[in-house]
């Protein structure tokens, strides 16, 4: 499997983690996690900056799925499902695959928030993570000079090895702001301090560079 296939294979899990995800776990189970996060987030950050990575997730959602009306959408239906299984307890096939379509779309709201929200947070770390990111290209660009002021040898299963890890630490992130339980504030610090030794070693062992 070549970057370009592993890169395919974890887009195409991500997609389907967004689609199967709302029908397996209820949006209030998802809301309990939320509010965890959230106050993960400020107690992480303080009321300042976390507040702000909170503030700023509900105001992309307010644009995207409030001001657009979908929200509304999705909350009359539910009442017209409750209401509907009030005054007919014995719902009919119909009536159940409405009920599901709409406590589908509840929970994928619920879910798109979540993804909004740790992404968000994702690029307030990019931020902060930077420098910690440009000095480990820095670091595999100097190596990469040495080699190539020195003749010495470029390993193409260490290439290759770190291509793919380049790949994985992609895509990882994606997929962690689509994970359905609760995951640490602290998680993509740490992941991207996992991330930066494959990062040097392909951009050191890189045959080649634009």
């Amino acid at each position: 499997m070549n970057a370009l296939q592993h890169a395919r294979f974890w887009l195409l899990t991500m997609l389907v983690i967004l689609l199967v995800m709302p029908a397996l776990i209820p949006g209030d189970s998802v809301l309990d996690r939320l509010r965890r996060e959230s106050d993960a987030i400020v107690d992480l950050f303080g009321p300042g900056y976390g507040g702000a990575v909170v503030r700023s997730a509900n105001a992309i959602y307010r644009t995207a799925f409030v001001e657009t009306g979908l929200e509304t959408m999705v909350a009359a239906g539910n009442t017209a499902v409750r209401e509907q299984r009030r005054v007919d307890p014995v719902a009919h096939a119909g009536q159940q695959a409405g009920r599901f379509f709409n406590g589908y779309l509840y929970s994928a709201l619920v879910h798109a928030y979540g993804v909004i929200q740790r992404g968000v947070l994702g690029c307030f770390w990019l931020v902060i993570l930077a420098p910690l990111l440009l000095a480990v290209v820095v670091d595999g660009v100097t190596i990469r000079r040495i080699k190539v002021a020195t003749f010495g040898s470029f390993s193409p299963t260490l290439y290759s090895a770190g291509t793919h890890a380049v790949v994985l630490a992609i895509f990882l992130p994606l997929l962690y702001m689509t994970f359905p339980t609760y995951v640490s504030p602290w998680f993509l610090p740490l992941f991207a301090l996992g991330a930066a030794i494959p990062l040097s070693l392909a951009v050191a062992n890189a045959a080649r560079m634009a």
